[in-house]
């Protein structure tokens, strides 16, 4: 007795078409299937197998997410997936190394040791980026924020010279002139704390 709703019918009849070479009444067959149980392993499997012989790897890969998604722990359903990865891999052109095939690895060439004004070069682009990196986070949001990182510490200056040679009677504690004892102590106060 035939059983024309039932997903093993239609899976083991377009496993059968496919053997035959009918590969159209195949795919409907296993489509059937799957429109059947959606949920259906066997139907996802036997899909993205037929959509693999058929070279559409695009859509196979799409079903192959599905199952890993649907089924994480299935051998079969992962077997299956890396068939379609394997397929994949084989259209891409250029090298590619696998990582767990250690042992067919080509080895690259080694770059040549850069000259010492080559590091020059590229220590100051590595500063250079730092330097826009910090002022965009900091001031990023205004104009006028790059603006005070300038002003801020001048103003800083300025105010506790004015204050300590008051205080002091014109004399700071180390050289002759107040402005440059604090500028040297300030400038590296900021530095370290931007």
């Amino acid at each position: 007795m035939l059983a024309p709703d039932a997903v093993e019918y239609h899976l083991h009849r377009g496993h059968l078409l496919y053997r035959k070479g009918e590969f159209s009444a195949a795919a409907e067959a296993i489509n059937r299937a799957a429109a059947l149980d959606p949920a259906s392993q066997a139907a996802k499997r036997a899909q993205l197998d037929l959509l693999l012989a058929d070279g559409r790897v695009t859509d196979a890969t799409a079903i192959g997410g599905e199952l890993l998604r649907a089924f994480p722990e299935d051998e079969a359903s992962a077997e299956a997936v890396l068939r379609v990865l394997n397929r994949r891999l084989d259209t891409i052109d250029g090298d590619y190394v696998v990582l767990g095939d250690r042992t067919g690895r080509l080895r690259r060439p080694p770059h040549p040791v850069p000259g010492f004004t080559e590091q020059l070069r590229s220590q100051g682009r590595i500063v250079h980026a730092l330097i826009i990196r910090e002022t965009r986070t900091r001031f990023g949001d205004s104009r006028l924020g790059y603006g005070w990182a300038l002003l801020e510490p001048i103003l800083h200056i300025a105010l506790l010279s004015a204050v300590f040679s008051l205080l002091m009677r014109g004399s700071p504690p180390i050289g002759a002139n107040f402005f440059v004892f604090y500028y040297t102590g300030l400038i590296r106060y900021y530095g370290a704390n931007p």
